[in-house]
């Protein structure tokens, strides 16, 4: 049976690998957005896109290095990890890449803050993850601007 605090790091464990997932998700549909776009915005969407997913690489870094301080190393499995990138992705499918990346966007966001609801989170991963919203909420805003 497991004790509490087991139970507590393994419920953190799995929420942070979601969050993980879902960075590396929203990378890659800000990179691909990146490459695919056309027409009149062009310039602005590619500028605007090559920024968003620039800006997750840090994130995402810092994300993983403090999985594995909590969790272990085996926490950023890079299987495990692409098979709920594939998972997410498959929610996604149907949207312009506006809507795919503001979504993953919005998914993100919600995966942070129940992160922040959890007991026993460190201070530090309490500063990163608010941090992470901060940056997030202004990606939000820029692609609901272009969907305007």
């Amino acid at each position: 049976m497991q004790t509490p605090l087991t139970r507590e790091l393994t419920e953190m464990r799995d929420d942070l690998q979601m969050l993980l997932s879902l960075l590396r998700l929203a990378h890659r549909q800000h990179w691909t957005a990146h490459w695919q776009s056309r027409g009149p915005m062009f310039w602005a969407d590619h500028a605007m896109f090559g920024g968003l997913y620039e800006g997750l690489t840090a994130h995402i870094d810092t994300l993983a290095e403090k999985m594995i301080v909590l969790c272990g190393d085996e926490c950023v499995d890079l299987c495990a990890g692409l098979e709920r990138e594939e998972d997410l992705c498959a929610q996604l499918s149907g949207a312009g890449n506006v809507e795919k990346s503001l979504a993953v966007e919005h998914l993100i966001m919600k995966q942070a803050d129940k992160l922040l609801q959890m007991e026993g989170i460190t201070v530090g991963l309490d500063d990163f993850l608010n941090a992470l919203i901060d940056d997030r909420e202004t990606a939000v805003y820029m692609l609901t601007q272009r969907l305007k």
